[in-house]
């Protein structure tokens, strides 16, 4: 087994608390929630394993974005996909993050005032759709705390030369049910972590039973604290 067969590569995911009156969950978190400490083991195909570790961010400027650099410092990953509630029932994946600030945003000197996600985005808009799921590109992340979050993490990646970083939007649960939504983050490494080129993609048995991480969601875990 040579070196590099041996490595374990570290994810961060990150979703947000609930923030909309009368809505007690918030679906990005709670499908990165079952995810926390699990282990992608290595294969054939996928010649490192993936440690995941989720993080819940609070819906606040500043905050948000402290807590996301607290939480690549303590973990250092290889990369980061911080994930929000958006509109609609696409799944869109964000290319985009916008300067507008706030409290923890700052730019590099000479630095534009938009970030470009670090994302393969065409080959995780294939994974998704493959999976069932409506998915787009977006240019325009909406400029509340996920973009803000967006544009942290791409900052961070590119000062520390992680291999990716960018922002997910998912449906409101009226939309698409929570249950529903449990392998939009799985499908979404499966295009980060792609196998050899022999291989087409990650089979389905190379990652957790969704079912199982579905049912979780209803028990376990930490709650929404």
């Amino acid at each position: 087994m040579t070196a590099a067969s041996a490595t374990t590569e570290r994810v961060l995911l990150t979703g947000f608390e609930p923030f909309v009156p009368g809505l007690d969950v918030n679906p990005s978190w709670e499908i990165v929630r079952p995810l926390d400490g699990a282990v992608l083991p290595r294969g054939e195909r996928r010649p490192a394993a993936i440690r995941v570790r989720s993080v819940r961010l609070p819906v606040a400027y500043g905050i948000a974005a402290a807590k996301l650099a607290e939480a690549v410092a303590s973990f250092e990953p290889h990369g980061i996909l911080c994930f929000g509630m958006g509109r609609g029932s696409s799944v869109k994946i964000e290319r985009r993050y916008r300067f507008a600030g706030r409290d923890g945003e700052r730019l590099e000197p000479g630095e534009p005032p938009a970030r470009e996600a670090l994302l393969p985005v065409e080959a995780i808009l294939r994974a998704l759709e493959s999976r069932g799921f409506a998915a787009c590109a977006s240019d325009d992340a909406g400029l509340y705390v996920c973009e803000h979050t967006g544009f942290t993490a791409t900052g961070l990646a590119r000062r520390l030369g992680l291999r990716f970083a960018g922002l997910v939007h998912v449906p409101p649960p009226d939309l698409l049910p929570i249950e529903g939504q449990a392998a939009i983050p799985l499908a979404i490494l499966s295009a980060l972590y792609p196998p050899c080129a022999a291989e087409p993609r990650l089979r389905d048995d190379d990652l957790p039973d969704v079912r199982d991480l579905a049912r979780s969601l209803d028990g376990g875990g930490d709650g929404l604290g």
